[in-house]
């Protein structure tokens, strides 16, 4: 039900749940960085949340949490690039591998299928 394939129906005083935050982190330069925890976040994040100069982190080919690297139209550091890429790592499965291959491009270009679920990104 939580995926949207069956309505659950609710009384009229019963309001949606609301989509929590994603997690926040500031890297060592003072860049923020925001992953989401779950499919509806991850959609939120990347779709709603983020603006088109700042960049999106994802792992290669491995289920894991959209990351993104608030830019603020800065440009950004290696250092904060290195930061959010070990965010998007820590927070997949390949957590525990010791060599995680991330991708990043700027948020303009991950998309999501036109399904009306939330959905794994392609």
């Amino acid at each position: 039900m939580e995926q949207g394939y069956i309505r659950k129906l609710r009384s009229k005083k019963e309001k949606p749940a609301a989509v929590s935050a994603p997690l926040t982190f500031q890297t060592s330069d003072g860049f923020t960085v925001l992953v989401g925890r779950n499919n509806r976040q991850n959609d939120r994040l990347t779709l709603k949340t983020a603006n088109n100069n700042d960049i999106w982190f994802h792992t290669k080919n491995i289920p894991g949490s959209n990351t993104v690297l608030v830019t603020d139209g800065k440009k950004p550091t290696e250092t904060a690039m290195t930061e959010a890429a070990v965010l998007a790592a820590q927070h997949s499965k390949a957590k525990d591998s010791s060599l995680v291959p991330v991708d990043y491009t700027p948020r303009r270009g991950p998309y999501s299928s036109t399904r009306t679920t939330p959905a794994p990104w392609r």
